[in-house]
């Protein structure tokens, strides 16, 4: 595993999934904190390639990036 940090593409890509899913009206994280970790984290993964390994699939299965649930 490789430490990344957040970069200017990953607050961009968050906020641009974080913007379609409050269009669309989908969650995007349990909805008690401000920017939910969620967009960041699938941010990441896609600018990465990457792919999410989560239990909570219903966040991430409308933000577009590959995730496995173990």
């Amino acid at each position: 595993m490789k430490w990344t940090d957040l970069d200017k593409t990953t607050w961009t890509l968050a906020a641009q999934f974080w913007a379609k899913c409050r269009q669309k009206g989908t969650p995007t994280g349990d909805g008690n904190n401000g920017l939910d970790a969620d967009v960041l984290i699938a941010a990441q993964a896609k600018e990465h390639d990457a792919i999410v390994v989560t239990d909570n699939v219903r966040h991430f299965q409308y933000l577009g990036v590959n995730y496995e649930s173990w």
